[in-house]
């Protein structure tokens, strides 16, 4: 298991590939692959044709239920807490992911 901030995510995957080959915001209907491509159906009716899926799409994940498909999830241990903070308090404080 790989337990990861989703920004650090997003970030990995844009310096890998770049800006623009990164799509977010997209809710997986279901897919098909084969030895070169992944063909994916949005929820939109969108198809997309890619090299590369990635399943970070929540604890009800449609990805990973049709990847696995050990059915519905487990608490695993983990919990996660997410705080916000204005413009003054994140200047003051180092806000920064850290580094590999």
């Amino acid at each position: 298991m790989v337990a990861l901030h989703r920004a650090r995510l997003h970030a990995m995957l844009i310096d890998a590939v770049g800006l623009g080959v990164v799509r977010t915001s997209s809710h997986v209907a279901s897919f098909e692959q084969d030895r070169a491509t992944v063909h994916v159906a949005l929820t939109d009716r969108q198809r997309v044709k890619t090299e590369l899926l990635v399943g970070a799409d929540g604890l009800h994940s449609n990805v990973r239920a049709q990847l696995i498909g050990d059915g519905a999830p487990a608490y695993s241990g983990y919990t996660s807490w997410l705080a916000g903070y204005g413009k003054t308090a994140a200047r003051e404080t180092d806000c920064r992911l850290p580094s590999d």
